[in-house]
Formats: structure tokens, C-alpha cells, sequence
């Protein structure tokens, strides 16, 4: 830290006294007992370590792609399509405008992304759409 900083950060830094007259454990402090350390050195944060990763395992596997909305997305319909088992109930459920609405909003965001995606993520919202929009007219049919 230059010494700029920190003589700016002294100026701004304020002081903390326990003026309190008992002790946590609830006897009453006599002027001997020792005041808790308040100075600026006791508040500072330690650190991190210079040796840290800078990005560890979990954090690279949390991230989310837009081919994973899209995935997430087009599994909803599947499911309330009837094409896929229920992960609640492990039995097929068909709920269409359930799936309608799945299907429309993955229509939506390929309306709203036009332009902004990768050939990969353009390609494979096309794809899954045009798939999507298949079976629900064969399931609209079966009723």
C-alpha cells in the first residue's frame, strides 16, 4: 500500500472503545481488567493468500451456458409433453399447455437473441424448437 493511501485511509478510519462497565461473562470490570484490543490492526482482514486459485472447480462447473437454459428449457416440454418420464413422480404426465408455454418462450428467446448467438446456440435452438413444435402437434392430434 503506497503511503498516500495510507495516510487517506488513517484519516478515515475511527476508533472503537468498550466503554461498557461489565464483562461479557457479566462481572462488573475494575480497572485492571485489560480492554478489549480495539486498535486499527485488530479490524483489518487478513489477506488471501497469494497462492489461491483463482477460480476452483465448483465454481467453473456452476456456471451456466445458454445451451443450458435452452436444455433446461426444452426438458420442461418433454416432460409435459409426455415425452420423458416426470423426475417427481417417474411417471409420464402429459400437461400441453404446459408444454405450449415451454415452446413459446424458447420462441421468445429466439426471437429476443436473434443475431447475438453462436452458430452452435443458434443451431441448436432451431433445432430443439422446430423438434418441440413437432410433437406437440402429434400430441394435440391424439386427443
Amino acid at each position: 500500500m503506497s503511503k498516500d493511501k495510507e495516510t487517506e485511509a488513517d484519516s478515515q478510519a475511527f476508533k472503537v472503545v468498550d466503554h461498557r462497565r461489565f464483562n461479557p461473562d457479566g462481572s462488573e470490570k475494575d480497572e485492571k481488567t485489560p480492554l478489549p484490543d480495539t486498535s486499527e490492526e485488530a479490524f483489518r482482514p487478513e489477506p488471501a493468500p497469494e497462492s489461491a486459485e483463482p477460480v476452483n472447480a465448483r465454481e467453473e462447473e456452476a456456471k451456466i451456458s445458454f445451451s443450458d437454459l435452452v436444455l433446461s428449457l426444452a426438458a420442461s416440454a418433454q416432460i409435459h409433453l409426455g415425452v420423458s418420464t416426470s423426475p417427481f413422480s417417474g411417471k409420464v404426465e402429459k400437461d400441453l399447455p404446459q408444454a405450449a408455454q415451454n415452446i413459446d418462450l424458447l420462441g421468445v428467446l429466439a426471437e429476443k437473441t436473434r443475431g447475438n448467438l453462436t452458430q452452435e446456440e443458434g443451431q441448436l435452438l432451431e433445432a430443439i424448437l422446430a423438434d418441440l413444435r413437432m410433437r406437440f402437434v402429434e400430441e394435440s392430434k391424439k386427443r
